[in-house]
């Protein structure tokens, strides 16, 4: 059951980042770097485990806030919330600019 609303005033936009190498998926899960929803908590290179590749080196993304940030492990299954790897579009994203200015 979610928790999101219905809304006519702005949309809920749901995004994440999916590690889309199947390899590196698995070393995640072999080294426990998985959430209780599954999403991953550390990105890793797709050789990972392999002779002659460095171990014990992983990718962590953080938010602006200064937590860190899962991600999908896969496309198929969606999941739900930050565990999965689903943040809020407007969590992940910061307005830069309107793209107007009236000082011209």
């Amino acid at each position: 059951m979610s928790s999101a609303l219905p809304s006519t005033s702005a949309a809920n936009v749901a995004m994440g980042f999916v590690v889309n190498q199947p390899t590196a998926v698995a070393a995640a899960r072999r080294l426990g770097l998985t959430t209780s929803a599954g999403g991953l908590s550390w990105l890793l290179d797709t050789h990972y485990g392999e002779p002659g590749v460095a171990s014990g080196v992983g990718i962590r993304i953080y938010n602006d806030a200064g937590t860190p940030i899962n991600l999908l492990p896969d496309r198929i299954k969606t999941g739900t919330g930050n565990a999965r790897g689903w943040y809020g579009y407007k969590d992940l994203t910061t307005r830069v600019s309107s793209g107007f200015s009236r000082n011209l």
